[in-house]
């Protein structure tokens, strides 16, 4: 997949998150594909406490990257799929959404 079907992908699962999140894209990082931020802000950097993204698979990173969960769905996955494996991800993790 292209950097373009990455954020393409990327803005489909934001949209089915049933919690508030930012789309923010590091411009220093290997790729330039957004990533999705969410939770309690960090007042040292202004970004959000957990992130999620597409690298060969989607991963979420928790907690400020104290706990990295690496999934089995692949890029090009149903967003659905996706929002689904990361609300219940977060559940499972203790998380109130």
């Amino acid at each position: 997949m292209t950097t373009t079907d990455h954020t393409t992908q990327i803005d489909a699962v934001n949209e089915l998150l049933p919690f508030p999140t930012e789309l923010y894209t590091d411009m220093g990082g290997d790729d330039w594909n957004p990533q999705i931020y969410f939770g309690n802000t960090d007042p040292a950097s202004d970004l959000r406490d957990n992130r999620a993204g597409i690298d060969t698979t989607w991963w979420l990173e928790l907690d400020q990257g104290t706990t990295v969960l690496i999934s089995t769905h692949g890029a090009d996955v149903a967003p659905a799929t996706i929002a689904a494996w990361i609300t219940t991800t977060l559940t499972e993790q203790g998380y109130t959404l």
